[in-house]
């Protein structure tokens, strides 16, 4: 279907306002938005704005038939908090992400069976779920499956990490908002568990709030969407900040490390007061920052 056909019916706008996550989503969404203006640009005073569809509601309801349907594309299938779900690149095969830290694949087929799903990573033991954590996404690197590419068996995921490190008089909820890479095993078709090579871990003081989708922009980086720390209404105050931490954003990194077109991380993220003191420092490497970021700082201040 052409996009000039797509049709979209304002009251599924309104009945998705009613969901309390939804509308933690929107707070958010805000928070980026808006741009201190001790920081450059942005508003001095509020600016007011049209009202919400000119003041005139949709004329018909909600239920009204919006002309998109849905089917289950798998019907043999069960999956437990399915949150991501794409192609294995150069094969007729999907991959699913589960927010417990579970990862499959199966055939792109209506006919597939439970008994045709593979486990291709179990890292639930490493991921902290529970509110809006939990394993978020996975992307292939654009050169998946290429033969003679070093990074043709490269894949990146984003997820809440539950560090080792007891919990002593910390809440659970406390983790690490963490980038990584694996290496995929062609000969069983899995991921290396012991191949997770860390690019971002930030330290997490709540359990709102994460972002996590991922992918790989036309010009070659990592784009990567995180969340402003949790809690409500920017409660730590880091939605406005650049001198901090990795927080409230969208992320675009050089995990290729090219020269030519990035320069080596200058600056790593602070944690916080909310940290336990026997818990590691955020910390960031192996990626480059893109040259044209318009942030930048030689001087290494953001």
């Amino acid at each position: 279907m052409a996009f000039n056909q797509l049709s979209f019916s304002p009251g599924i706008v309104i009945m998705l306002f009613l969901s309390l996550r939804i509308r933690r989503a929107f707070c958010l969404f805000g928070a980026l938005l808006s741009v201190s203006s001790s920081h450059g640009g942005g508003l001095d005073s509020p600016q007011p704005v049209a009202p919400y569809l000119n003041g005139v509601f949709p004329a018909n309801p909600p239920a009204e038939v919006s002309g998109w349907t849905t089917a289950n594309a798998f019907p043999n299938l069960r999956f437990f908090e399915p949150l991501h779900l794409r192609e294995i690149p150069g094969s007729s095969q999907m991959l699913l992400v589960c927010k417990n830290g579970r990862i499959f694949r199966f055939e792109n087929s209506p006919a597939t069976t439970q008994a045709g799903v593979v486990q291709v990573l179990d890292w639930a033991s490493k991921t902290q779920t529970g509110e809006d954590m939990g394993f978020y996404s996975l992307v292939f690197h654009p050169e998946f499956a290429q033969v003679g590419s070093p990074n043709a068996d490269y894949v990146y995921v984003c997820y809440s990490h539950r560090p080792a490190a007891p919990l002593t008089g910390q809440s659970a909820f406390n983790t690490y908002w963490t980038v990584s890479r694996f290496t995929w095993q062609r000969s069983t078709g899995t991921l290396n568990p012991a191949s997770e090579y860390v690019l971002i871990r930030q330290y997490d003081p709540h359990s709102w709030h994460n972002g996590g989708a991922m992918f790989f922009g036309p010009d070659g980086f990592l784009y990567i969407t995180n969340g402003d720390g949790g809690n409500d209404r920017n409660f730590y105050d880091y939605s406005q900040r650049i001198d901090f931490g990795l927080f409230a954003g969208i992320l675009r990194i050089d995990v290729d490390n090219d020269p030519a077109k990035s320069h080596p991380i200058r600056r790593q993220p602070q944690s916080g007061p909310q940290k336990p003191a026997a818990w590691p420092a955020s910390y960031t490497q192996g990626y480059g920052i893109p040259n044209d970021n318009p942030w930048l700082a030689e001087d290494g201040s953001v």
